[in-house]
């Protein structure tokens, strides 16, 4: 179901040797619907089991353009607290 809100040919890029990436053994460069589904419906729950809880701080548009600013806390696979801020940026076309 969260494939259908990508296209085919999405990419999720994030900075190379971030913690996630290294933690699961991933790359930090995602492409394709089917890669970014697996990795939020999958990977995620392996590295967040518990308490995963957003705020998000900001919501910025411009065109097809938009800007999102959020914290995100959450327990990991090992049982230490996490917490950090995100500013994703997403690039819209047709609709």
């Amino acid at each position: 179901m969260i494939a259908s809100f990508f296209t085919e040919d999405a990419e999720w890029l994030a900075p190379p040797g971030n913690a996630i990436a290294v933690a699961l053994g991933a790359t930090h460069r995602m492409v394709g619907r089917d890669a970014i589904a697996h990795f939020l419906a999958i990977d995620f729950p392996r590295m967040f089991v518990a308490d995963v809880a957003v705020d998000f701080r900001g919501f910025h548009a411009d065109g097809d353009v938009a800007v999102v600013v959020e914290t995100m806390q959450a327990t990991l696979a090992g049982g230490n607290a996490y917490r950090n801020d995100y500013c994703s940026i997403f690039h819209l076309r047709e609709g």
